[in-house]
């Protein structure tokens, strides 16, 4: 699934993206630029925090653990600390949440909003994790300990796992069940949209790398136009393309709800031969 993100968010990965590019280019200042990005993570951690989860003492008192309640108050004197040599100036200005955004309006107090925020804080720290190899490849080596204490503090603050409980779900299970069988097929409109999603795919390859076409687009082009095929028409498909796996043809027979169970079986055991 794709990540839910708020656009703030995306913003900040592009200007990730943008710094760590200049940063290669000026290694003189990779030290101050990782750093500031740290910070700026920091910020957006911070606000979505004040946001959403600040007013709600009973929310904190539950699930705050200690060591979370110590960052917070490490990151709030950090971002809005007063500088003496700039007459009292703050190192961040506070942000203000949106008007249209309610947080006490019933019937849900902005549950939408907190969920893309958790979301968005999620995902960063994830992409974080994924650059670290490039944050440590342009500092030196006297920057390195401040980056390894942030990191340590990120991996204490993940979230736990839920404990293994008997939570007697099987009515649950029951209801949900015919749902998860139906989701194992693949309809038409749900065939169109990854031939879509692959032309997309396709144009921003060719905008990042220096060569064109792209090799194997047509392996992949003809897989996801092979749903379409009419089930006269499947097996012969199957024979005249022996460069796909049996695996894949089995699973694009599992999900073509047009085939019989028949023809599906028989074209399996066909291959197991």
């Amino acid at each position: 699934l794709a990540p839910v993100l708020c656009n703030t968010a995306l913003n900040l990965l592009r200007f990730i993206g943008k710094y760590i590019r200049m940063t290669y280019m000026l290694q003189s200042v990779a030290d101050q630029a990782v750093g500031n990005i740290l910070e700026l993570c920091n910020f957006f951690f911070f606000t979505i925090h004040t946001f959403f989860t600040a007013d709600a003492e009973r929310v904190a008192g539950v699930f705050f653990s200690p060591h979370l309640k110590s960052v917070l108050d490490s990151l709030e004197n950090k971002l809005f600390r007063e500088d003496s040599s700039s007459e009292g100036r703050v190192e961040f200005n506070p942000c203000t949440l949106s008007g249209a955004v309610q947080l006490d309006s019933e019937p849900d107090y902005a549950l939408p909003e907190r969920i893309v925020g958790a979301e968005s804080i999620n995902f960063i720290s994830k992409q974080l994790d994924l650059i670290r190899p490039v944050f440590e490849s342009l500092i030196s080596e006297k920057a390195f300990a401040e980056v390894e204490k942030y990191y340590t503090e990120l991996y204490e603050l993940s979230g736990r796992s839920v404990d293994d409980k008997n939570f007697k779900h099987q009515k649950h299970f029951a209801k949900c069940s015919n749902y998860g069988e139906c989701g194992k097929r693949c309809s038409n409109e749900g065939r169109a949209l990854m031939q879509l999603d692959f032309q997309q795919l396709l144009v921003k390859l060719e905008q990042i790398v220096e060569f064109s076409p792209i090799p194997h687009r047509a392996y992949v082009e003809n897989y996801i136009k092979a749903y379409y095929l009419p089930e006269s028409s499947m097996e012969t498909w199957i024979q005249q393309h022996s460069e796909y796996t049996t695996n894949q043809i089995v699973t694009l027979l599992n999900v073509a709800t047009h085939v019989s169970k028949k023809a599906r079986t028989r074209i399996i055991n066909a291959l197991d031969d």
